[in-house]
């Protein structure tokens, strides 16, 4: 998001904060888009301010190394957590060692390409390629929650089933499109490769970068998976 997007985001949040406070509910809709703001924005908001303080040489290496992995812990683990809730599942009662380690396996994955952002970062300034060039990237990052939320919801609950439903994009790919609606369990979806988001994956047609479909808990009965 860019500067006007930001300020737009925080005074939604902001709306969305008095309307509880004064014990207006919101809709179903909007909660799901205030939720991700404070969550999946918040990320985002977090890398931007880091890459460009790292950009400004207001933080050394060190320090953007530090604040990257320790947002990356705090924000993959409260998207796992909110995968068991939507599961119906206390992450505080319910988390077991199998799910730890699901979770800890996402999380040095993420670990692992932190240098390289910190030496494209690096590469830019020394080049004179404007911070803003980096944004895209920092987008990137932050999509990995939604795909971490997924990932959660198919491991804590591999039986029960799951609807593929679009995201908000105008436009989407033909294979998320030829998705949309269909019913399978968490086990079935994690088989048959169609995931959403999970980048780079060549099971989708949009290589799931900007992808924002999600996998939704249902009572709906199993349709299997098309091959699409």
């Amino acid at each position: 998001m860019d500067t006007a997007k930001d300020d737009l985001a925080q005074a939604i949040v902001s709306v969305a904060d008095w309307m509880k406070a004064n014990g207006l509910r919101l809709p179903t809709d909007l909660a799901h888009h205030i939720a991700e703001l404070k969550t999946r924005g918040a990320w985002e908001r977090q890398i931007w301010n880091d890459v460009r303080e790292f950009y400004g040489n207001e933080q050394d290496v060190g320090a953007f190394i530090d604040s990257m992995t320790g947002t990356i812990d705090e924000q993959l683990t409260r998207a796992w957590n909110e995968g068991m809730r939507l599961n119906g599942l206390d992450p505080l009662q319910d988390m077991t060692p199998d799910f730890e380690e699901k979770l800890q396996g996402m999380i040095d994955e993420e670990y692992n390409h932190v240098l390289d952002f910190a030496q494209a970062i690096e590469d830019a300034r020394a080049e004179g390629t404007p911070v803003a060039n980096l944004r895209a990237r920092s987008e990137l990052w932050a999509a990995r929650y939604d795909d971490a939320v997924s990932r959660s919801l198919i491991a804590t609950k591999p039986d029960a089933t799951f609807e593929w439903q679009l995201g908000r994009t105008e436009q989407h790919c033909a294979t998320c499109s030829a998705l949309n609606g269909h019913v399978a369990t968490g086990k079935e979806w994690e088989e048959s490769g169609y995931m959403p988001q999970s980048p780079p994956n060549d099971a989708l047609e949009c290589g799931g970068w900007r992808c924002d479909c999600r996998l939704a808990p249902t009572d709906a009965k199993s349709m299997g998976v098309p091959k699409v």
